[in-house]
């Protein structure tokens, strides 16, 4: 899984905290997703990653469906507000119930600040559905006045071949480990929406994300440094954020100091 694999999921559980549905919304959602990932398998040597785009809203309404390589065919991942905590002093036990070291500060040296987090389950499945793997992480969300939110993951890294830096636009080092950056424009879309054939040519050349789900259309922009460390991957991502990629550099520094 590279950088922009790692981006993609990591952008599609941001957008899955800033929604719930009811179950009968959830199920019908599901099911027109799914049509759409066999119509755009269609399309014209779509990969798999433009497949998984497809499969956004499933993560809109609390899991997503990403391809990996080899054995492994799919990694579903989901979480629950239910499971939700918002004190800083609570995130020690929920790492150690989950078994997921963040090396998270309660503020970052730049002011943002904890604000909440819950941990997130993922299985890896074979093309015919079985179960291979499972695993387990923490989504935290970082906050600041005047900024947009800082999204952060924490995950198990065994899911995924290569390193989840490679194919990053931007790649800075720290204590010998190579973190990329990136930065990705989504458009986040209706389940009926219809890509106008000059916004199919964007797509196939990476130029616009393609995400199912939204009750309107949106466009935003993800920028996004991630990072392998004690066999963890970390991402920290926000959406049209006026940082820098220097300044996400930072940030990640605090965290891999504070393992």
């Amino acid at each position: 899984m590279t950088a922009l694999d790692h981006q993609i999921k990591s952008a599609l559980k941001a957008r899955a905290r800033l929604a719930e549905a009811a179950a009968g919304d959830s199920v019908r959602m599901r099911r027109r997703v799914h049509e759409r990932i066999t119509e755009e398998s269609g399309m014209r040597k779509w990969s798999m990653r433009k497949m998984v785009v497809a499969a956004a809203a499933i993560c809109v309404f609390g899991s997503m469906t990403a391809i990996a390589a080899g054995r492994i065919t799919s990694v579903t991942s989901h979480s629950t507000h239910e499971e939700e905590i918002t004190q800083y002093s609570q995130l020690d036990a929920m790492e150690e119930q989950v078994g997921v070291k963040s090396g998270v500060p309660q503020t970052f040296s730049n002011g943002f600040t904890f604000a909440n987090a819950m941990p997130v389950y993922s299985q890896a499945e074979d093309e015919e559905g079985n179960a291979v793997m499972s695993g387990q992480g923490i989504s935290l969300t970082y906050r600041k006045d005047g900024m947009a939110d800082m999204n952060i993951f924490a995950e198990q890294s065994g899911m995924y071949e290569g390193n989840a830096a490679d194919g990053a636009q931007q790649t800075f080092e720290h204590n010998g480990i190579t973190l990329g950056y990136s930065e990705v424009h989504y458009r986040f879309v209706p389940g009926d929406y219809e890509l106008p054939e000059g916004e199919k040519k964007l797509v196939e050349q990476g130029d616009v994300v393609i995400s199912y789900g939204s009750d309107q259309i949106e466009d935003k922009i993800s920028k996004s440094i991630i990072w392998e460390q004690g066999g963890m991957v970390y991402n920290l991502m926000s959406f049209d954020s006026s940082m820098e990629p220097e300044e996400f550099y930072e940030m990640a520094c605090e965290m891999m100091d504070g393992q």
